[in-house]
């Protein structure tokens, strides 16, 4: 488990040791710059090692039993983040493009990190909101002339500004910078010109066509085992997705064609108007925020069955159905009503002439206008169209409702229900005295099928998925009562600490409203804190017994967003010494796959040909005098459907 401690607190204990001398406090600005790299690092290493040693040395849990004559699951990926560019070359974030993921206590996000030139940009992010340190410098460098302006911080900590790129194309390093200049982080743009749109929407035709081709090859794969009728019903399904699909490629292809187009009109007849700028820039965000979140779906709809069962390739076939989930009517109309924007003709302001003339433009707005309406005629049709046939039945939900409303229950045996779980961490000090208590619950649905024509004898080989999320995190915190912090301080000064982020839940289970159904992939970008464990299961018809086995997470916790971060303060000589410490938080696979690996017999209650498993565990590492305290519960009811 990745873990990253406290003792980064304890360190700026020792910046405020020191009687306050302009040496002594150079001496503490040292020390602060060498603490990630030396006695943090350590101690991290420490605490990261005491967790992993109690709650891994019980015997490995969670892992697929062997299983004779049955291929081995895909191991996919176990986090649900989206590639982004950083600076630091991390991967991190699902939610924002181009989020700066270092050890800083700034924090920068763009609206795009692609833009055409003289688009515009939302840069926001947060910092350290305390007495002097109230606002943030935004550097904008690269091909024009360096910009810098001063934003003030929100109450929050949080700010937000917009940004305009000049009428050049090229790549431009967006810097935020503290008030006293102490920390920074870093944020990549590039602006290209309008005949170079392709480049924005490449990413999402790319997205789209793999999201298609992974449908298509799970159809194909999964008709041999239908009824030659199912079958037939199937291909005419994935035809009208097909068709679908064919206006989504031609309206990005048409977007393409129309920058080309304003391309020239900006040559021919001067610099494009404001508004439609403003509106071009409206349509770059809403490209890129829908590949940011087609890459997600089909992340997690890349990996194979669980095995050969006509059970598992419906399944996979309805997450790649679900990857298209994305596309939904709100999409296609926003994109359809900016795009009518950029056509309709506006009345010119007073003067707007005069400015096209001082730019050496040969026409008028209002012309501009006309010949963008021109050329955003062929995109304004097929948005209006995706958007006439996805309000009939969504891109896929036909398809998808046929695969799990009809043939699953048709070809399997489904069994359903609800899961949550409690889990609690604590680290104390020597005297037993907590200064560090985390803890978070979840709730979940429980989804489990095996098909009917079952040749297994009395053992029968089940698959199924907990789906769910946190529904709320709880932290205490308090740096003071670490050993080596309080042997440093001897109660000489005073730590400031500030929360600069916190997990984000809600306060219920997403998936309980969908259980199985077209939804999961959009819930996964949706829902904060989510997460996608499949599991093996086998059902003993003589014995009445479930026994279930957790395998590798589809998604789990994003180790990004699923933390905890503060800022810690200190004043010597009255200048305020900042240090950024972040407390991860487990992932649910690993502490609920501790509580099941105890606690994995479930018996089955029978009535009538209906099945249902209820029962309660809990596991316990350590005590009220333990260093490091782990507490785990869980509750289930799955019933047959």
């Amino acid at each position: 488990m990745r873990k990253r401690y406290l003792f980064s607190a304890f360190m700026a204990a020792i910046f405020i040791m020191a009687a306050p001398t302009i040496g002594q406090a150079q001496t503490l600005k040292n020390i602060l710059n060498t603490v990630k790299n030396t006695a943090t690092q350590n101690v991290n290493n420490k605490a990261a090692n005491a967790t992993n040693k109690t709650i891994d040395k019980i015997e490995q849990a969670g892992k697929t039993k062997s299983k004779t004559n049955t291929p081995p699951p895909a191991t996919p990926s176990t986090s649900n983040s989206l590639p982004t560019s950083t600076t630091s070359g991390n991967k991190a974030n699902n939610n924002s493009t181009n989020e700066d993921t270092s050890k800083s206590y700034i924090k920068i996000k763009l609206s795009s990190d692609k833009i055409l030139a003289g688009g515009t940009v939302i840069i926001s992010g947060s910092s350290v909101m305390y007495e002097s340190l109230n606002s943030i410098v935004l550097t904008i460098s690269g091909s024009a002339a360096t910009e810098t302006k001063k934003i003030p911080l929100n109450k929050d900590g949080t700010y937000s500004t917009m940004w305009t790129s000049s009428s050049a194309a090229g790549s431009y390093t967006i810097t935020a910078k503290s008030s006293d200049g102490k920390s920074q982080a870093h944020a990549s743009l590039d602006a290209y010109k309008f005949a170079e749109m392709e480049v924005i929407t490449g990413p999402g035709k790319v997205a789209t066509q793999k999201a298609y081709e992974k449908l298509k090859n799970s159809v194909d794969a999964l008709k041999p085992q239908l009824t030659s009728a199912d079958a037939q019903e199937l291909k005419k399904k994935m035809d009208d997705v097909t068709a679908k699909k064919e206006i989504v490629i031609k309206l990005y292809n048409d977007l393409d064609k129309m920058g080309k187009g304003i391309d020239g009109i900006e040559k021919k007849s001067g610099p494009i108007p404001p508004d439609i700028s403003a509106n071009l820039s409206k349509a770059t965000d809403l490209l890129s925020n829908q590949a940011r979140q087609m890459e997600i779906a089909n992340q997690m709809a890349d990996h194979q069955p669980a095995d050969n069962t006509i059970c598992e390739y419906l399944v996979m076939a309805n997450e790649a159905c679900a990857a298209f989930s994305t596309f939904t009517n709100v999409w296609a109309k926003s994109l359809g009503g900016v795009l009518k924007n950029i056509a309709i003709d506006k009345v010119v302001p007073a003067g707007a002439g005069a400015t096209n003339g001082a730019a050496g433009a040969s026409g008028d707005a209002a012309n501009i206008h006309k010949e963008c309406d021109k050329v955003a005629t062929s995109a304004i049709t097929d948005a209006e169209s995706l958007t006439s046939k996805l309000s009939i039945g969504g891109f896929a939900g036909d398809l998808a409702q046929m695969l799990i409303d009809h043939f699953l229950k048709k070809y399997c045996v489904v069994m359903s229900g609800t899961l949550s779980e409690e889990y609690q961490c604590t680290y104390r000090n020597k005297d037993k005295a907590v200064w560090w208590q985390y803890s978070y619950i979840t709730g979940a649905t429980v989804s489990m099928r095996y098909p009917k024509n079952n040749q297994g004898g009395n053992i029968i080989k089940m698959k199924g998925n907990i789906e769910g999320n946190a529904t709320k995190f709880t932290i205490y915190q308090k740096a003071s009562e670490i050993d080596e912090f309080k042997e440093a301080m001897k109660n000489r000064a005073k730590l400031y600490s500030l929360q600069l982020h916190a997990p984000a839940a809600v306060p219920f289970s997403t998936s309980q409203n969908d259980k199985l159904g077209f939804g999961a992939v959009a819930r996964a970008i949706a829902t904060p804190a989510y997460f996608n464990i499949p599991f093996d299961a086998d059902y003993d018809l003589e014995g009445k017994k479930i026994k279930m086995y957790l395998n590798a997470p589809i998604m789990d916790f994003n180790r990004y967003l699923v933390q905890y971060i503060y800022a810690y303060l200190t004043f010597p000589l009255g200048i305020p010494l900042v240090t950024r410490i972040d407390f991860p938080i487990n992932s649910v696979k690993l502490t609920l796959g501790k509580v099941i690996e105890k606690n994995n017999e479930f018996d089955v209650k029978t009535a009538g040909d209906k099945v249902s498993v209820d029962k309660k565990g809990d596991f316990k590492i350590g005590d009220e005098s333990s260093s490091i305290e782990h507490t785990i519960k869980f509750s289930v009811l799955v019933k047959s459907e």
